[in-house]
């Protein structure tokens, strides 16, 4: 409120947030000075780069922590597929044919390579070779004789 250079109470001042001796004196409560403006922006300015850099360096350091879980997932994951890998091949390697003819069983196969894995496939004068851990045995039949649970009489070809 400021009516004038009336030293009277006017109603208007009673109700009046603030009062004014003058119209002048009103103008310059209701328009704050330049430089307090001014400082209020640089204050302002000052805590909002504050506050930027503060979550700046918060997302840094959250990218950080998360490039590292990820690194460590990952080495988890190639870990554990490389134990998978090596069981895989542990059972590859006891299933192997290699494996069996190291534990001094043979193989016998024809000229073609094809196994021979039963006594109908020998003949009388066939050729063939025992494979063994440590090379080929050229060989050829002279009689073949089945096992006891077979028939129980040698087999002659002529």
């Amino acid at each position: 409120s400021a009516v004038g250079h009336e030293i009277d109470t006017t109603i208007c001042d009673l109700v009046a947030d603030v009062r004014a001796a003058t119209p002048s004196a009103a103008a310059e409560c209701a328009v704050p000075l330049i430089e307090d403006l001014r400082a209020t922006i640089a204050f302002g300015s000052s805590r909002l780069a504050i506050a930027m850099n503060e979550r700046l360096a918060g997302a840094g350091r959250a990218i950080i922590d998360a490039r590292a879980q990820m690194a460590f997932a990952a080495r988890q994951q190639v870990d554990a597929g490389s134990r998978r890998m090596r069981q895989a091949a542990a059972r590859l390697n006891d299933l192997s044919p290699l494996t069996t003819l190291a534990r001094g069983y043979s193989v016998a196969r024809d000229s073609d390579g094809r196994t021979l894995g039963s006594i109908a496939a020998f003949s009388r004068g066939l050729p063939f070779g025992l494979m063994l851990r440590d090379g080929v045995v050229h060989a050829t039949v002279e009689s073949v004789t089945p096992s006891e649970s077979s028939s129980g009489s040698e087999i002659s070809a002529a």
